[in-house]
């Protein structure tokens, strides 16, 4: 099996850590580790040095609270802070310093909202995050990389009450309760769980940068090219030093069914409803929704389908009862809340469900004759004999490393492509109408289905109302098919039968 981007020279990489404010740069030690995982909001690193190999300069500069940003032959990996300093001694080693720190937005993650602050109704998501982060040195437009979605405006995706652009609502006026609930923080809430609660309403995450210079608000990347290999073969050809692909049935529902804000906080009187059938349990291998899951699904008419564009998953039996999960999510005020808040809650239990873990050499490989380490929402082509895996994953994780006894590794922790999705950024009102000026983009899975249940006049216009969307199944790279059951003879650019 031809290995075609080999490994960085592990004894080439240049590990450095950087003392910001008083302009020191550490460059020898004992060991260190970086962890980066796309669902935890700070990154964090740890190093072992030497006394002996510590000069005053760069003793005197460990000060906990220090600015630092770690590199790897010059790329920056992490910019943060140290949170501690230990210093120990032991007869065998002699004295050593244990340096612990985290990126720059774990300060966010400790510190605890103000109570009192209340976000305006007319100001958008993007202002509003600059409110949340300015105190944490995120204040000005360049340092928030933010997708689209998150410019409309706050109100319409934390609290559904639609907006004029002058920001004048529409509508009814929402409950006080509903106000309060939506635009303040929750008792002991953190600054940064604040935020995510209002990005996840729009399907978005929040994230810092490498450099630690912008805050990224956006969702994992799965279109992009692929921008590492794995191989391991059978003929004992690879470039991993270890490797374990998991295939895990424990806890995936065949289905998910739930209703939004009702007052009573309880599954059943919520007015808006939905559903998402599970495309690795709760489908056939053509992406039928199989019987037992259709029979539940007839005794809530009103629930609008959620699907969820992936790979088939094929190590798996359908001799099995399916499991059905219900939940009910008190801060969804409108359909598309609700329906962000299924996706999320549905990907959560299928991204474990196939998931892959390989250790390699170095910090990265050589791709066109440049050092491209490994990071974090990236693509890899994945081909493991052993394991029977060939297909393209996501990295949701890396950890680098160095000791005496290990050498230089990086270990990844991939899942599959589609398999860990937040939510539609595009509410369903943000497609272009005929006469309108808003900006033309692809239909979604969603919308394509609804406005072909509309235009051949099927009862109900959405899925779920009379009719069932089966599960759209990727393929190969680019391919989408889809199959439903109650549209025959379909053609679309974007879809194959």
């Amino acid at each position: 099996m031809p290995i075609p981007f080999p490994a960085s020279a592990a004894d080439q990489d240049v590990v450095q850590l950087r003392i910001m404010d008083e302009h020191v740069t550490l460059t020898r030690w004992t060991g260190y580790d970086f962890s980066s995982d796309y669902m935890t909001p700070a990154s964090g690193f740890h190093f072992v040095v030497a006394d002996g190999d510590l000069p005053s300069e760069e003793r005197e500069a460990l000060k906990c609270g220090a600015r630092v940003r770690l590199t790897i032959n010059g790329a920056a990996i992490c910019d943060g802070h140290i949170d501690s300093i230990e210093v120990g001694t032991n007869r065998s080693s002699g004295t050593t310093w244990k340096i612990a720190g985290r990126s720059r937005l774990g300060l966010a993650v400790d510190a605890i909202a103000d109570p009192t602050l209340h976000i305006k109704e007319s100001l958008s998501l993007a202002e509003a995050l600059k409110l949340i982060y300015a105190p944490f040195g995120w204040l000005d437009d360049d340092q928030f990389s933010i997708d689209n979605a998150a410019s409309r405006n706050v109100t319409q995706g934390l609290r559904g009450t639609p907006t004029t652009k002058g920001g004048k609502k529409k509508g009814p006026r929402p409950l006080k309760s509903f106000v309060l609930h939506q635009t303040k923080p929750n008792n002991r809430e953190g600054v940064h769980e604040f935020a995510k609660r209002m990005a996840e309403r729009h399907g978005l995450t929040i994230r810092c940068s490498e450099d630690g210079e912008r805050l990224i608000i956006d969702t994992p990347n799965f279109e992009q090219p692929d921008s590492f290999q794995i191989r391991r073969g059978r003929d004992g050809s690879t470039n991993v030093i270890d490797g374990t692909v998991k295939f895990d049935f424990a806890q995936q529902p065949a289905c998910i069914i739930a209703d939004g804000f009702s007052g009573g906080g309880e599954f059943g009187r919520g007015r808006i409803k939905a559903f998402c059938v599970n495309p690795y349990f709760g489908t056939d291998q053509q992406g039928n929704i199989l019987n037992e899951v259709t029979a539940v699904l007839q005794k809530h008419p009103l629930a609008q389908q959620v699907v969820i564009t992936t790979q088939p998953f094929e190590r798996r039996t359908l001799n099995v009862p399916p499991r059905i999960v219900f939940l009910h999510d008190e801060e969804s005020k409108t359909q598309h809340q609700l329906n962000n808040f299924l996706r999320r809650e549905m990907s959560l239990f299928m991204r474990k469900s196939m998931t892959a873990s390989y250790t390699v050499e170095g910090h990265g490989q050589v791709v066109d004759g440049a050092f491209v380490p490994w990071m974090v929402d990236t693509v890899v082509d994945v081909q493991d004999e052993l394991a029977g895996v060939s297909e393209r994953m996501w990295v949701q994780g890396v950890d680098y490393s160095k000791s005496r006894g290990s050498g230089t590794t990086t270990r990844v922790e991939l899942v599959r492509l589609y398999s860990l999705q937040f939510g539609d950024p595009e509410p369903e009102s943000a497609a272009a109408k005929p006469g309108g000026n808003a900006t033309t983009r692809p239909l979604s899975d969603d919308e394509f289905i609804r406005n072909l249940h509309a235009s051949r006049g099927l009862s109900g216009a959405a899925p779920g109302n009379g009719s069932l969307a089966k599960n759209v199944f990727i393929r190969n790279p680019g391919d989408r098919v889809v199959d439903m059951s109650a549209i025959r003879n379909l053609t679309h650019p974007n879809l194959k039968r």
